[in-house]
């Protein structure tokens, strides 16, 4: 779960869905409401594309894993624009998705390995994405606005700055580099383990 939540997590390793992060992460309801959206949506994406099968050729399943992506992408705006009607999500979902689903989800689909392993790599990339979502969304709100779901926490908000984009930037730019220090710190552990055995 540890690796899974630091050194394979594509919010923090590849900044992959950056954008989504930063636009519409402002408050816990947000990050929760974009959690929900994604999460659904990278599901059923990913349970659909695992039914074609894999003596279809491989560019010929590339083509239908796009297709299923834009299909089920649709009811996901929907669903998207209802939760969080002022956020403009529906362009910030698509590069959730984009950045998500095509890279870390369908290479782990076009291994040759079994539905059950693949499914619970792709459940654990969710659970990866989705903590840090809410924890980023829980550290803006409350670091910039002084709430946490809406509730007064601090009586001042020590650091506005974070509850606009240039804000959100500089936090992802922290977590980032906290999570390599610590990947950093757990693999030279790890050398060092292996030295001494």
């Amino acid at each position: 779960m540890e690796s899974s939540l630091l050194r394979r997590n594509p919010v923090l390793r590849e900044l992959l869905c950056a954008a989504p992060l930063i636009m519409l992460t402002e408050t816990v309801q947000q990050a929760g409401m974009l959690c929900a959206a994604f999460s659904i949506s990278a599901l059923l994406t990913v349970l659909l594309c695992a039914l074609i099968p894999r003596r279809v050729l491989f560019a010929v399943r590339v083509v239908l894993y796009s297709v299923i992506a834009a299909l089920v992408y649709v009811p996901s705006v929907l669903a998207a624009e209802y939760l969080l009607p002022d956020a403009g999500s529906s362009i910030y979902l698509a590069l959730l998705a984009e950045g998500l689903l095509l890279s870390a989800a369908f290479d782990s689909m076009m291994e040759k390995q079994s539905l059950h392993k693949m499914l619970r790599e792709i459940f654990m990339l969710l659970v990866s994405v989705n903590v840090t979502i809410l924890f980023f969304g829980m550290m803006r709100e409350l670091l910039g606005c002084g709430t946490l779901a809406g509730r007064i926490c601090l009586r001042h908000a020590p650091l506005p700055l974070l509850g606009t984009p240039a804000g959100g930037m500089l936090l992802l730019a922290l977590f980032c580099i906290l999570s390599q220090v610590i990947c950093g710190a757990d693999r030279r552990e790890e050398r060092r383990d292996a030295a001494s055995e």
